[in-house]
């Protein structure tokens, strides 16, 4: 009987605790997805993966003509020297986000739950690095077909 009591106190707090825990989980605010986008370009470049960043831009090397090896070459270095600089700093401690805006495809200002394919972000990070220096980035978004990508 006394087995049974406790059986049934565990499984109570066990079903209250898992409610507190999903609530919780459901209040926390979640990064509107062009934000995402450019804090995960910006960890990119400064880790020097090359092949991220060119994936989160809007730039389509296929249509070049056949120097686009240099073209590619000269993204390829910048990225790097950015790596350097932030292994120079320490690497990154924490990407914030300072502010967003969002306009349609017409200019006009729009909530960031409006936008459709060809609606632009216009964020500005903050990027901490471990050394305590800290740089500002302004990037530019567009929406192409439900996916940000980084305007170039």
């Amino acid at each position: 009987m006394i087995l049974r009591i406790k059986m049934k106190k565990y499984t109570f707090s066990s079903i209250w605790l898992f409610c507190i825990v999903l609530f919780l989980s459901a209040c926390s605010p979640s990064r509107p997805p062009a934000e995402s986008a450019a804090i995960k370009f910006t960890e990119k470049i400064y880790s020097g993966d090359v092949e991220g960043v060119m994936a989160l831009t809007n730039l389509d090397l296929s249509g070049l003509p056949a120097n686009k090896g240099v073209f590619a070459l000269k993204i390829r270095n910048l990225i790097l020297k950015e790596k350097q600089k932030a292994d120079m700093y320490g690497g990154i401690n924490k990407i914030t986000v300072v502010s967003a805006s969002y306009k349609s495809r017409e200019g006009k200002i729009i909530d960031q739950t409006k936008t459709t394919a060809g609606s632009k972000a216009y964020i500005k990070l903050n990027i901490l690095f471990h050394n305590g220096m800290v740089h500002q980035k302004d990037l530019v978004l567009i929406d192409i077909s439900g996916e940000w990508k980084i305007a170039i």
